[in-house]
């Protein structure tokens, strides 16, 4: 079962989504803190996370594939010029992205990965889109968490990941793995007291329990460069040929 962009919404306007999405940002902002004049694209649903992102950048869109169904969201910053005001959302397939290649600065999948079948061909569109050096934050649900099983929140359905198994998938799709790391310490809880100091137990949960988070994020790069076989040549020689 995948969450519709309807559930989606209706879990980041209630006290639990609010919470999840400060946290979110929280994260990215540390990770990317200066997006001063870059072209940003999210995939999936990455409005919890765009929304603190996007406020410098020269370029940001969000794209929602069509089996979630996809909602209009308007650029926050009023003082930009007129033409680039309006709705900043599309509605894709996310293994075939109506942009150019080599056209992005940073790329965010949220909502995304744990409901992609072909993820591969989704990575490899994300490569083809960003710029050499260019940056892919990939946010997935921790299948050792507790997220991943109470059914209250949006990380409980699709596939989980282990942080192996996204470094692998990444490495099969030409990226590099720089960072890794876990989010979401506090439980998926909607009650007030849980709520209420949720915050504090998201700040000491990472430095108690740090694989113990709802989310893992896993930053990559694109790299250009091609990297020798393991063993030098002579590792792809198989089976040398016999000549008689």
């Amino acid at each position: 079962m995948r969450p519709t962009i309807n559930h989606l919404h209706k879990f980041y306007h209630s006290p639990l989504g609010k919470r999840v999405a400060k946290s979110l940002q929280n994260q990215v902002n540390d990770w990317w803190p200066d997006n001063h004049a870059m072209s940003l694209v999210g995939l999936g649903f990455p409005l919890p996370v765009l929304t603190s992102l996007q406020t410098d950048t020269e370029k940001t869109i969000a794209l929602m594939p069509a089996r979630q169904g996809a909602s209009i969201w308007q650029r926050a910053d009023n003082s930009v010029l007129e033409d680039r005001r309006g709705n900043l959302t599309a509605m894709v397939e996310s293994s075939y992205l109506p942009l150019p290649d080599v056209s992005v600065d940073r790329f965010i999948m949220l909502h995304l990965v744990e409901h992609t079948v072909d993820l591969h061909t989704s990575l490899r569109e994300a490569w083809r889109v960003l710029k050499p050096e260019g940056r892919l934050l990939v946010i997935a649900p921790n299948r050792a968490s507790i997220w991943a099983r109470v059914e209250n929140n949006p990380f409980a359905f699709g596939r989980p990941f282990s942080r192996s198994q996204l470094n692998s998938l990444l490495e099969d799709s030409q990226f590099e793995t720089v960072h890794s790391r876990h989010g979401l310490f506090f439980p998926p809880s909607q009650r007030p007291t849980a709520l209420k100091f949720s915050s504090a137990v998201d700040s000491l949960g990472g430095k108690i329990m740090p694989l113990a988070g709802g989310v893992i994020f896993t930053e990559s790069i694109k790299r250009m460069v091609i990297q020798p076989p393991k063993g030098g040549i002579k590792a792809r020689v198989l089976k040398r040929a016999r000549i008689t």
